[in-house]
């Protein structure tokens, strides 16, 4: 291995034999205790989420305050969910994403087709999402409605970066929109 590789995580316990007392201290045994720490690493997680419970609009009423990013975070999964689609129109969130001096940088999603977005005529419990780590995306009840599931303009958020969500799109007589995005950290 060069010195430059990962360990592969590893969450594997480690037998008594292998390090009691007068044991040599093998490359294997090293191997294991850093497949486990790497392991640990790559299982811390934060959550963030974003509620707009009752109707909403793009009005700038409904605008989030803004989070600063604490620590450098890789996005790995999100998930859009819709109580009730209203009319029929295209209801959508996005992040405006700022860096440490508040310079404006990107979208978090992209515009037109790369939007996270749901519509359709009265649908209830709507969900689009996608898990970045295993490339898949995911859908349920989006029989009859139109979906993107989005694409980001950002994957990694850096420390000391700024997000402020803001409804993108709406529909008349939507209701409670949520986002939720989970990140690891680096």
């Amino acid at each position: 291995m060069a010195a430059s590789d990962f360990v592969i995580s590893s969450r594997e316990k480690i037998r008594e034999g292998a390090v009691g007392a007068n044991r040599p201290t093998s490359e294997a045994i090293l191997q294991k205790f850093a497949a486990n720490i790497n392991s640990l690493v790559d299982t811390t997680y934060s959550s963030f989420d974003v509620d707009y419970n009752g109707y909403y609009s793009n009005s700038s009423i409904f605008q989030k305050a803004p989070f600063r990013i604490e620590t450098t975070v890789e996005i790995t999964h999100y998930q859009m969910t819709i109580l009730d689609t209203g009319n029929g129109a295209a209801n959508s969130i996005n992040f405006n994403i700022y860096d440490d001096t508040g310079a404006f940088i990107n979208t978090l999603f992209g515009a037109g087709v790369n939007r996270c977005l749901i519509s359709g005529n009265d649908g209830s419990n709507v969900l689009v999402g996608q898990n970045l780590d295993t490339a898949t995306s995911f859908s349920t009840n989006t029989a009859g409605h139109t979906f993107q599931f989005g694409v980001l303009n950002v994957t990694t958020l850096l420390s000391g970066w700024v997000i402020q969500p803001y409804i993108e799109t709406f529909s008349t007589d939507a209701r409670s929109i949520r986002f939720n995005m989970r990140l690891r950290e680096q």
